[in-house]
């Protein structure tokens, strides 16, 4: 799923909600909240790229795609706290796609292939405009699984998303 306007999000729900596939466990309401809260949200460094709690911008690790395969060959092992601390910080990230554009004096900027450019103050991780998520609904940027499931939709194995499950009948 892509970000998208509130409105586009609400009218979605109401055609998911008559069609039979599903895959969200909430009613509309409360998923059409959700995303509201989800979309309030001050923009932070770490909705981009991985970052550690102290707003470290952090690179993939060399043995990244190894730790994926069998994450379990690696515990105890010495590059298994970094591997651990960049898992974290991976699934904290809210948007697709983001890469480290420029670091330099108190600024740190994202770029993405669609030319989104965001930079964020060094100090306060936050984004340098002070906007929220839903300043970026014109990109229609693409959600991590971490995003989704935040919001209270859950990947359904045919790739369709956002869609509202039969659970019980909404009262309005």
């Amino acid at each position: 799923m892509n970000l998208k306007s509130m409105t586009d999000f609400v009218l979605e729900q109401e055609q998911n909600y008559a069609n039979v596939t599903r895959c969200v466990k909430k009613n509309p309401f409360l998923l059409i909240v959700d995303y509201a809260k989800f979309m309030k949200q001050t923009l932070t460094l770490g909705m981009f790229v991985p970052c550690d709690e102290n707003g470290i911008v952090l690179s993939e690790p060399e043995r990244w795609s190894d730790y994926l395969k069998a994450p379990e060959s690696f515990d105890g092992n010495n590059e298994w706290g970094e591997l651990y601390q960049y898992e974290i910080a991976k699934e904290k990230v809210l948007f697709d796609g983001f890469v480290i554009a420029y670091i330099g004096g108190n600024i740190v900027s994202v770029v993405n292939k669609l030319d989104a450019n965001i930079a964020f103050s060094k100090e306060t991780l936050k984004s340098a405009i002070n906007k929220n998520i839903e300043w970026l609904v014109d990109y229609q940027l693409p959600l991590t699984e971490s995003a989704l499931k935040q919001i209270g939709i859950e990947k359904s194995t045919s790739g369709n998303t956002g869609q509202v499950p039969p659970t019980s009948t909404p009262n309005y």
